[in-house]
């Protein structure tokens, strides 16, 4: 997923980047560089992109409390946008990543910021899209925002090592500076267009890559089931390695056009977060899950596929709800 986004970002001109897959490594890089835009993963090793989120806008050590973040992830449920916009992200990016979708998250963070607002309880981008002129209750934040620096928010640093804003002053808006407006100019560049086919070519060439990812991946699965099935270690643990590459495979497929692989990942993680338990007649539907994988692969199925391929996925979705049941 780095190397997509390495390269969909420099097609369009974005090229000083650093790349890491540590949550807790990445807050050290936006310390010593401060970065004017960060793109993090939900999940990540040493910390994940929540964490990060909150670190970057609340930790006192935070250089940037008003880093434009863009948070990307396969999750898509409500409840996890929520979690994302209250820990003050300040775009979605939706698995899979399209050339489209990519550049509108990214002119908008340019062309459109949002203010932030400070509450006792939160700090970030308004995450509030609509306003109403007329409402006149409590937590009004149709008040005209104020231009200022970090410094001069009625912060302090509570028992938590975390920013607090002061509690009897109210909802205060801030406009902070458009660092990233300030280092383009005008955007008077290449059309949009333009750059999302640049975009679209560079995935295109990445493609043959992607089924060597994919083939790794399933290699990775049939690991993880053959030490299940023999007893190796805690079955648990091996169902959440397999959530977690069933999890990354979906993320990527769809954007390479395997849009059946990202079916099937997406079932096995179902299958996976709703069992109770992992004996003999959970993991074979695990493995039914893995072979189906294994014969879209081995097929190189692009698109959605034929009669057979929905049957097949239809077929996991009736053993799933059977032994779930």
């Amino acid at each position: 997923m780095r190397t997509i986004l390495k390269m969909s970002l420099g097609a369009c001109g974005l090229d000083d980047l650093v790349l890491t897959d540590s949550g807790g490594e990445a807050f050290e890089i936006i310390i010593e560089t401060e970065p004017d835009l960060l793109i993090t993963d939900w999940r990540m090793a040493g910390g994940g992109g929540i964490e990060l989120i909150r670190r970057v806008r609340m930790a006192p050590n935070s250089p940037d409390h008003f880093l434009p973040i863009v948070m990307l992830s396969g999750y898509a449920h409500r409840d996890q946008v929520m979690e994302a916009r209250d820990a003050g992200v300040t775009d979605f990016l939706v698995k899979p990543i399209t050339a489209k979708n990519l550049l509108t998250r990214l002119l908008a963070v340019i062309e459109h910021p949002r203010p932030f607002i400070s509450t006792p309880n939160f700090f970030g981008p308004n995450r509030r899209n609509k306003s109403d002129p007329d409402y006149d209750g409590p937590n009004n934040r149709t008040v005209e925002p104020i231009e200022t620096p970090i410094d001069t928010l009625p912060i302090a640093v509570g028992e938590d090592a975390v920013l607090e804003f002061a509690e009897d002053i109210g909802p205060r808006l801030y406009r902070p500076p458009n660092r990233l407006r300030e280092k383009l100019g005008e955007l008077d560049g290449p059309d949009p267009e333009f750059l999302i086919a640049r975009i679209e070519a560079g995935i295109a060439e990445l493609k043959e890559r992607y089924m060597s990812w994919a083939n790794a991946d399933l290699t990775a699965l049939y690991g993880a089931l053959e030490a299940a099935r023999a007893h190796m270690g805690n079955r648990q643990d091996h169902m959440g390695q397999m959530h977690e590459i069933a999890h990354n495979m979906r993320g990527q497929a769809g954007t390479f056009d395997y849009p059946l692989i990202a079916e099937i990942g997406s079932s096995l993680c179902s299958f996976v977060d709703s069992a109770v338990k992992f004996g003999d007649r959970e993991l074979e539907a695990v493995a039914l899950h893995v072979q189906a994988i294994h014969s879209v692969i081995g097929g190189k199925v692009e698109g959605h596929g034929d009669e057979q391929a929905r049957s097949m996925l239809a077929g996991l979705a009736v053993v799933s709800a059977k032994i779930l049941s």
